[in-house]
C-alpha cells in the first residue's frame, strides 16, 4: 500500500526515485510483487493493475533495476489481471441482458468497497505522511479526491493510454513492451474496443 496507492496518485518516476534513494524500493517491491497472484477483490485488481500500468510508464532511465529485470513477468501479470477484469465484464454484460444481476451483486460489491476503502487507508496515511512529511488535512483532501477520480476510470482503457503514452514518448522501449506481448496485442485492442462500446451504453 506504501507504493501502490502513490504510484497511480502522484508522478511514477518520482515515486520510485523516492524509495530507491531511501533504499526501500526493492523491499516494497518484492512484497507487492509477491502478492499478486492473490488477488480477488474487484477494487483490489483493479489498483493493482493501475498501478502496474504506472509502474512499467516510467522511462527506463528512471526505473528500478528490480522493475526492468521483472519486466517481462510484470506485463505478463498486466496481461493476466487485463483479461481477468476482462472475463468479468463479459460476464456481468451477459448475466445483465438475462436480467439476473444487478440487486444482489451492486449491494455485495458497496460492502466490499467499503471494506477495501477502510483496508486501504489503515496504517498507510500516517506511514505514508510521515515518510513524505506530510503535515495537513489538505494533502489527504487531495489524495481522497483523486482516489474518487481514479475509481470512475476503466482500468482497461488505462493500460491503453499507458501504452499509448508509452509510445509517444519512447517507441524503443514501447517496441519492447509489444515484443514482450507477442500475439496478445490483438487481443488488448479486442478488448479495448469492446470498453468503450460498454462505457457508451
Amino acid at each position: 500500500r506504501r507504493l501502490l496507492r502513490p504510484l497511480v496518485i502522484y508522478n511514477a518516476a518520482l515515486v520510485i526515485q523516492y524509495y530507491d534513494s531511501i533504499n526501500e524500493s526493492n523491499r516494497i517491491l518484492k512484497f507487492w510483487f509477491d502478492g499478486l497472484d492473490a488477488l480477488s477483490h474487484k477494487k483490489e485488481t483493479k489498483y493493482n493493475l493501475m498501478g502496474l500500468c504506472c509502474l512499467i510508464s516510467v522511462d527506463p532511465s528512471m526505473q528500478n533495476k528490480q522493475v526492468i529485470q521483472n519486466m517481462k513477468h510484470l506485463v505478463d501479470k498486466i496481461i493476466q489481471l487485463i483479461q481477468k477484469v476482462n472475463d468479468k465484464k463479459v460476464k456481468k454484460d451477459t448475466e445483465e441482458e438475462g436480467d439476473e444481476y444487478e440487486e444482489i451483486d451492486d449491494d455485495e460489491e458497496e460492502n466490499d468497497d467499503e471494506l477495501y476503502k477502510k483496508i486501504m487507508s489503515e496504517d498507510f496515511d500516517k506511514k505514508y505522511d510521515e515518510d513524505l512529511s506530510w503535515d495537513g488535512e489538505d494533502d489527504e483532501e487531495e489524495e481522497q479526491e483523486a482516489l474518487i477520480d481514479i475509481d470512475k476510470q476503466s482500468e482497461l482503457l488505462f493500460l491503453r493510454d499507458t501504452l499509448n503514452h508509452i509510445s509517444q514518448k519512447n517507441p524503443e522501449y514501447y517496441h519492447n513492451i509489444t515484443t514482450i506481448l507477442g500475439d496478445k496485442v490483438a487481443m488488448l485492442k479486442e478488448i479495448f474496443d469492446k470498453e468503450e462500446q460498454r462505457l457508451k451504453k
